[in-house]
């Protein structure tokens, strides 16, 4: 009876070990993943505090397979979100890359500059025109998600609490990075969702 039940006790150590281990390398991929979000001088990401991630600000493991032109068959990559900032109505998370030896990467996003006209400067609800006239970086992504299927990260930035003026975008992987496909921009506060696409580079409408 002794040895049946020492056999079992063997046969699920070996079971749960995978797992386990499994655990283990993903809590070391995040405290990498945090680490050099602090290391890149983001001091401001507040809830990397303990506390803060304690009540539900934990940093996230997503896998996902892609395969470039190159490769002869899809290989797997993990994405980290790492919440950096909590504001009134938005939130703020960064994002790290791990490629498939585990080659980390803190992600930047382009994002267009532009400049909006209204037709009444003092009520700022009609929107004359948006006009990009530019384009920047930056680590950040707000009110964000990940699909792993379409590999794509998106964001939701409202301007206000009300949600009708904010920013929308999404990012394609591609290349070992995130490349910009579309920027939408609702620039009126006049009480409706009405965005218009700016930058467009093959993103459905």
């Amino acid at each position: 009876m002794r040895r049946s039940l020492s056999l079992l006790s063997i046969g699920l150590t070996a079971l749960l070990l995978p797992n386990d281990q499994a655990s283990a390398q993903s809590n070391n991929l995040v405290q990498s993943a945090i680490e050099i979000v602090q290391s890149a001088g983001a001091g401001r990401c507040s809830l990397l505090e303990e506390e803060r991630q304690d009540a539900g600000f934990e940093p996230e493991v997503f896998k996902f397979q892609h395969k470039e032109v190159y490769d002869d068959a899809p290989k797997t990559y993990r994405l980290i979100r790492v919440p950096c900032w909590l504001g009134a109505y938005n939130q703020g998370d960064m994002y790290v890359l791990a490629d498939p030896y585990d080659e980390l990467t803190l992600m930047s996003f382009a994002v267009p500059t532009y400049e909006v006209r209204y037709r009444d400067p003092d009520e700022l609800t009609q929107v004359r025109y948006i006009r990009v006239n530019g384009y920047t970086a930056r680590s950040s992504v707000v009110m964000s998600g990940f699909d792993p299927n379409k590999r794509e990260i998106t964001e939701h930035n409202l301007s206000r609490g009300l949600g009708d003026a904010s920013t929308s975008a999404a990012w394609r992987f591609k290349n070992n990075n995130f490349s910009l496909i579309w920027f939408d921009v609702d620039a009126s506060y006049d009480g409706e969702i009405n965005a218009r696409r700016v930058v467009n580079f093959g993103g459905a409408q």
